[in-house]
């Protein structure tokens, strides 16, 4: 008799030739995978070899899956969601997919996320697209390498709402602060429940009322993003200018040093008002005015006025505008009433005029 033994895998399995006796079964596989029977005899001369018992499967061997949980029923277009899943003897890369409408996927379905996955439990992160279209009954679903597994979509699908963001209306406590003053905003957005800050300085936060400072001068645009409980966001600004007791007086300066100039609304202005130097500045536009002993400016309506004015010097404001006036003690100052005023008293009031007009004030 000749036996001959074939190895497939791991298991052997012994085949007859005409022996008369059933061969034994294969055992079972070991644990985690199923084990496969070994095939009995082959019929012999004194009769027929029984089929042997397949192996049954091993303790501990779960089948790889992946399953996604619910998202919440009500949506908004553009929306951050956080969805979470179970991910059982597998990882790899994992892709987020959004179905058609009607909750279908078909052959290209919209991939909204991707991360690396590893088994257990963790989140994935989408945005719905901003072309979706409103009012669809939308599923989700998790793809992980290509498609070597599939969840089954999210059992409940959700509605996607026109992008109604909350409110806000980010202000700083006051318009103009010194280089170096803490600056408090508040974002007066009372249905958002998320805030992030960019505060054009370099810095953030998510605090709901927080606090910066600015080390230089100049007209800085805090940006606010305001997000509902259903990712609804919003984005909006607020301006803040931060000022200096000292100056620097450029080249673009004009220089006063006699009665009856005058300077029309709009544009932006830089002057230097001389000992004896008179001057009307019309509404509108940007001034900055720098104010000797002796000089005199009167401000009209509306615009934004950045006035330095050393003792003896004079300013006098209309009732319109935003007015940050930075005095010497001894200067004065006329008020014609209204506006947004902001008086910051300086101990001393140095001008660089390093780089101003020739000649200057005498």
């Amino acid at each position: 008799m000749i036996r001959v033994v074939a190895l497939v895998g791991v298991l052997a399995t012994t085949v007859g030739c005409g022996d008369n006796t059933a061969q034994t079964g294969g055992s079972g596989g070991g644990a985690g995978s199923s084990g496969t029977g070994g095939d009995g005899g082959s019929a012999g001369t004194g009769g027929g070899g029984a089929s042997g018992a397949g192996g049954q499967s091993g303790a501990g061997g779960a089948a790889p899956s992946i399953a996604i949980a619910d998202v919440s029923p009500e949506q908004c277009v553009g929306a951050r969601l956080w969805v979470g899943f179970t991910l059982v003897g597998a990882s790899g890369n994992l892709t987020l997919e959004l179905s058609s409408p009607d909750g279908s996927f078909g052959e290209s379905p919209v991939v909204i996320g991707s991360a690396s996955g590893s088994p257990g439990s963790g989140t994935m992160v989408g945005f719905l697209p901003g072309d979706t279209m409103l009012g669809g009954m939308y599923r989700l679903r998790l793809v992980l390498n290509d498609g070597e597994l599939v969840s089954e979509p999210t059992a409940t699908s959700f509605n996607l709402n026109p992008n109604n963001p909350p409110d806000a209306e980010p202000a700083p406590d006051a318009f103009f602060h010194l280089v170096g003053d803490t600056v408090s905003f508040s974002a007066n957005a009372p249905e958002a429940t998320g805030f992030m800050w960019n505060f054009d300085n370099g810095t953030s936060s998510t605090d709901e009322n927080p606090e910066t400072t600015y080390s230089g001068t100049g007209t800085f645009n805090a940006e606010l993003t305001a997000r509902d409980a259903l990712g609804c966001t919003t984005t909006e600004s607020a301006q803040v200018v931060i000022v200096t007791c000292d100056a620097t007086i450029s080249s673009d300066a004009m220089v006063v040093t006699d009665t009856g100039s005058s300077i029309g609304g709009g544009g932006s202005f830089e002057t230097w008002i001389c000992d004896g130097g008179q001057i009307e500045a019309g509404g509108g536009g940007a001034y900055s005015a720098y104010v000797e002993s002796g000089g005199e400016i009167e401000v009209g309506r509306g615009g934004r006025f950045v006035i330095h004015v050393k003792a003896g010097g004079t300013v006098t404001y209309g009732p319109g505008g935003a007015f940050a006036i930075l005095t010497e003690p001894g200067a004065t100052v006329v008020s014609g009433g209204g506006g947004l005023v902001e008086m910051f008293d300086c101990g001393t009031i140095d001008f660089d005029v390093s780089s101003a007009p020739e000649p200057g004030c005498p």
